[in-house]
This record gives structure tokens, sequence and C-alpha cells, in this order.
């Protein structure tokens, strides 16, 4: 399978359910996790299940089991991932206080456009960006110096992968099937030390993608499917 590495990560960033969020009780309320107010930061680490929890933004629609964002507002760690499943809420302050995560996924959002609501966010083994129709910009990770993947996909305003602070460090970097990608000038600052796979973005000059392995000559960089061009 062409995704096999990213395979895991991927099978729950791009499938999405289509049922309302929301608990079972109808209301989507989450026992025991009434928010707090901006920069209350008190309450340590979220005390959910012992597994991935899938976030729901406003009016999104994320599966029965979807826990509303605002119930992570003052928490400031999950050792394990989040699925963030964003809709028409372009605001991530309940986020605000949340400074280590096992890694995340942010994806199906119709309006916003970068990770402002981060900005405290140290440790993150992961980030995914997946089918958000006005992303552009990864601004907002100003405390993430590195993670060991990022994947970039299926998102309609992505015209660079601008935003990740200079010095960013990534062990892979996965972009594909970004239909209006047209630059990689956004990476200029940042570190990457495995595998890259740049596949499927039709705007992206393949010689564009030989730059980036030029500047990276001892790891692999996957480079097919993307925009044909004579390289000089």
């Amino acid at each position: 399978m062409r995704y096999s590495l990213w395979g895991a990560l991927m099978l729950s960033a791009v499938s999405f359910a289509s049922v309302s969020c929301g608990g079972d009780d109808g209301d989507g309320a989450v026992a025991g996790s009434e928010p707090t107010g901006k920069g209350e930061c008190g309450k340590g680490e979220y005390p959910g299940d012992h597994g991935t929890v899938r976030l729901c933004g406003k009016n999104a629609k994320c599966g029965k089991d979807g826990v509303p964002i605002e119930a992570f507002r003052g928490y400031t760690s999950y050792r394990w991932n989040m699925d963030i499943t964003v809709g028409d809420e372009p605001d991530l302050s309940a986020l605000s206080c949340l400074e280590s995560v096992g890694g995340f996924t942010m994806g199906n959002g119709s309006s916003m456009t970068d990770l402002r609501g981060l900005e405290r966010l140290k440790k993150a083994s992961s980030v995914a960006v997946v089918k958000m129709e006005k992303f552009t910009s990864f601004a907002g990770l100003d405390s993430l110096a590195s993670t060991v993947e990022v994947t970039v996909s299926f998102n309609d305003a992505m015209t660079d992968i601008a935003g990740l602070m200079p010095g960013f460090r990534m062990q892979r970097l996965a972009v594909y099937d970004n239909p209006v990608l047209t630059s990689l000038a956004g990476l200029a600052e940042v570190e990457i030390t495995g595998r890259v796979m740049v596949d499927e973005n039709i705007a992206l000059s393949k010689c564009i993608v030989d730059e980036l392995g030029d500047r990276f000559p001892n790891i692999e960089v996957v480079n097919s499917n993307n925009l044909e061009a004579t390289c000089p």
C-alpha cells in the first residue's frame, strides 16, 4: 500500500464518521468536565479513556463517542491521541492550556485557517491536518519544536507548507492530494531526518520536490504523481 507508513494515522484522519457529535445523553455534555474560563490551566491531565479521544467542534459530525472540544478547557495534557473534527468552529481556545498530547489529527474543518490556540503545546508525537477547506498555515504551534511525523493532505486552500517555526524538526513528512499546493518554501528552515513522501499534488512541480530532496540528501524523498515539468 502506498501510504503504509502512515496508514494507522490516516485511517482515523480521513474516515471521520457522519453521525452527530455528542454523548449518549444527546446533549453533548461530558460528566465532570465543566468548562473553566480562559487562562485557567490548573486541571492537569484529561481523565479520558486510555486511547484516542474524538473531539468535536461546533456543529461537527464526529460520531456517537465525540467529546465537545470545550470539555478540554483548562486541561494541560492528554497522553494518547486526539482526532479533532473541527466542523465550522474556527476557535481552538478550549485547547489553549494544552502542553502535551500523544498526537493529533485536525480534520474536516470548513473555516479554520491555522492552529492558533495551540501556542502552549510543547509535545506531540504526530501532527496531521486533513480535509480542511480553508487551512493555509501551521501558525500557532509556537512552542512545538519537534515531532515524529507531519501529515498534510486533502486541504483545498493550502498553497505552501507554511507556519512551522524555524528549526522545527521532524522525522517524517507526508504531503499528498493538496490540489492548489504550489510551493514548499515554508519548509526552508525546518529539519527532516527520516523520510519525505510528496504525492498527488497536481499543482506542485516535481522540480520543487526534487529541490527539497537536494536539501536533504541523506533521507529518502518519494516524488510521485506531482505536476510534470522539465527541471533545470
